[in-house]
């Protein structure tokens, strides 16, 4: 599954990976079950940018940036978003990895 943030068409500096797929780009160590994107544009926009189509019992989670943009990593929300998704998963390997990202992008 770890091919499948290569085949969607992220239109540049709009659409961000976070969560799973976000931690994978960070680190190169975990294969996401779970996909989320931030962006922000407006959903026929989105829709038209990636070619996905909403479906309620889809695995991807789409939600609206509300952070300043200027993130170092093309693709990738700012670490310290990706951390917090991971923490809310809550479960072990998600755990491990924020762990990973805090003491990598976080910690000073």
């Amino acid at each position: 599954m770890i091919s499948f943030n290569l085949q969607v068409n992220l239109p540049t500096g709009k659409t961000r990976w976070g969560g799973e797929t976000g931690a994978d780009l960070l680190t190169n160590y975990l294969r996401p079950e779970k996909f989320t994107l931030f962006t922000d544009l407006k959903k026929n926009d989105f829709i038209k940018g990636t070619r996905l189509m909403p479906d309620p019992n889809g695995e991807i989670e789409v939600y609206e940036t509300f952070w300043e943009k200027g993130n170092a990593m093309e693709r990738c929300v700012p670490p310290l978003l990706v951390y917090a998704d991971l923490i809310i998963n809550g479960d072990k390997r998600s755990i491990e990895i924020a762990q990973r990202i805090y003491d990598r992008y976080i910690q000073e």
